[in-house]
């Protein structure tokens, strides 16, 4: 049975376009699994690829699972042998150097952690956000800046007790955290999706429900807490509820996605660094697609829906960064998968790679593979 799992950040959309298509007739690409889930401790219903060891091993997190049934950070080698190295539903990120930083979201029991991944297989806690004042809980995995630190965005939590805040914080090579900044007033409301540090050095985000209107901004903070609204939604033909991360195009503009309507159709936006939004392209309603979108060779934009294609059970797509779509792959549920979920990555041997969260040959979903076309 398939599973649905309710995390805005992660919700998504696809089907049909307003912008031009690629060339008529264009075939779908092929997809290939590279590993079915079987809902133990390796782990089920995967949510995404975070990152690429330098080996060319795939690192990602499920929400089903596990050793405990909490879920399970995995390694899957380039033998696609899977190891589940960490029982938790966590992301992590690859730095400069080769070491490895992630989060554990939080839940009842607690506001979430950051660890780093040691040699020897285990993890090292670093630092607990239920012993930082204020601190809410991680809302997003972290991004490593060009000082060498690691930036994050996190959330406030619960009713009542210590008060905590939406913010973004930076960590230290030795794992001390500190605020950046506090949201505050119209800024506040669902931060969410990684951080970007764009060319210019600034740091830009998402917030779902933030902006003068509430219907979301786009925001630039310098890494000396300089705050800046880029873009406030205004709920109208720019849409809403923005869903990150972002990522910056070959030309400069940051790309990503919104929600427009009633029916809550789906676009993909581009934002220049100075405040100008043009939507390139719009899916049909009910495609849900996932927010974060990956860049390729030549610029392409990269993305999925949990829903929409030729088989209602998700799809990989293509856009120009002018919003020229092509449908790349529908998904099979019962033999690939479906549901996709997170942001495609993009491998150095120019694969995208990326996790369905339902279907399977077992049910519990898939990690999978495509070429750029």
């Amino acid at each position: 049975m398939k599973r649905v799992l309710k995390v805005e950040v992660l919700s998504g959309l696809l089907m049909a376009a307003a912008a031009p298509l690629w060339p008529c007739g264009a075939r779908e690409l092929p997809l290939t699994i590279l590993y079915s889930f079987c809902g133990r401790d390796d782990g089920g219903n995967p949510l995404a690829i975070c990152c690429q060891g330098q080996d060319g091993s795939l690192y990602g997190t499920t929400y089903g699972g596990g050793a405990d049934g909490t879920g399970a950070l995995f390694k899957l080698d380039s033998n696609r042998t899977l190891t589940a190295i960490y029982p938790r539903v966590a992301v992590v990120a690859r730095g400069r150097t080769g070491e490895f930083v992630g989060v554990v979201f939080g839940d009842k029991k607690n506001r979430g952690w950051i660890f780093r991944l040691t040699g020897d297989g285990g993890a090292k806690v670093l630092s607990s956000f239920g012993d930082i004042e204020h601190a809410g809980s991680p809302a997003s995995g972290l991004i490593q800046g060009a000082d060498g630190c690691w930036y994050g965005l996190a959330a406030a939590v619960g009713v009542g007790g210590p008060r905590t805040l939406d913010s973004v914080y930076r960590v230290t090579t030795n794992g001390a955290v500190s605020f950046l900044h506090n949201f505050k007033g119209y800024e506040r409301g669902s931060p969410s999706g990684e951080l970007l540090q764009a060319a210019d050095g600034k740091l830009y985000g998402v917030v779902a429900d933030g902006g003068k209107g509430g219907k979301g901004m786009v925001f630039s903070l310098t890494t000396n807490g300089a705050f800046g609204t880029v873009y406030a939604f205004t709920g109208g033909a720019d849409g809403g509820k923005p869903g990150g991360p972002l990522v910056q195009g070959t030309g400069g503009c940051l790309y990503g996605t919104a929600y427009r309507g009633a029916s809550q159709q789906s676009t993909v936006f581009r934002l220049t660094l100075q405040g100008r939004l043009d939507t390139v392209h719009s899916f049909a309603a009910g495609a849900h697609l996932n927010p974060g979108l990956a860049v390729g060779v030549g610029g392409h934009l990269y993305g999925t829906t949990a829903e929409g294609g030729k088989k209602g059970c998700g799809s990989v797509f293509r856009l120009s960064e002018a919003g020229a779509y092509r449908l790349l792959h529908s998904f099979k549920l019962e033999t690939e998968g479906g549901d996709p979920r997170g942001s495609l990555l993009v491998g150095r041997d120019h694969y995208l790679y990326g996790a369905a969260t339902a279907g399977g040959v077992n049910s519990e979903g898939t990690i999978f593979r495509i070429k750029e076309p």
